[in-house]
């Protein structure tokens, strides 16, 4: 049987590299223990827990801004929380700087939500095209029905000045 040949891969333990074989072993079969605490490992001056804390926190707000598509991952609880904050969310959003967007939705149940916890009716399943509104900070979509009588003009008035040329 052959050795593994050596490839210039390398890899760091106590500020010393070691070659790789192809084999992932390393070369003369020497291997040295990596004795660091993983409490003293750092990733841009930070600890690990605070790196794995920030990388959770950039999941969570990246999934949010996703909503009402990645809502599959979410609680029953959790979904209930965010469908109420959409009113809050539609208050504070800036209609003139948000995305726009277009898309057929059920009508009495635009994020999906309520089908998705059994609480929608057969008979209640009627889909017709809706429009959303979103922002960095609107945690997901916004539905046109959520936003405040003045918003919701807004947002249709900027539609047909950005969409008819005016």
């Amino acid at each position: 049987m052959r050795a593994a040949p050596t490839i210039p891969i390398s890899r760091t333990l106590e500020d010393e590299a070691t070659p790789l074989t192809a084999r992932g072993g390393t070369a003369g079969n020497k291997r040295k223990q990596n004795t660091m605490n993983t409490n003293e490992m750092q990733i841009d001056g930070l600890t690990l827990a605070q790196a794995l804390a920030q990388v959770h926190e950039d999941f969570e707000r990246a999934h949010m801004d996703l909503m009402p598509w990645s809502r599959d991952a979410l609680t029953a609880e959790e979904l209930r929380e965010w469908l109420a904050s959409r009113k809050a969310a539609g208050i504070q959003i800036n209609i003139e700087t948000c995305e726009l967007g277009c898309w057929a939705a059920n009508d009495l149940d635009p994020y999906g939500v309520r089908e998705l916890l059994g609480e929608l009716p057969e008979e209640a399943r009627q889909f017709g095209t809706n429009r959303f509104v979103r922002s960095p900070e609107s945690r997901g979509w916004i539905w046109e029905g959520d936003l405040p009588v003045a918003a919701y003009r807004a947002m249709y008035d900027r539609i047909n000045r950005e969409f008819s040329g005016v």
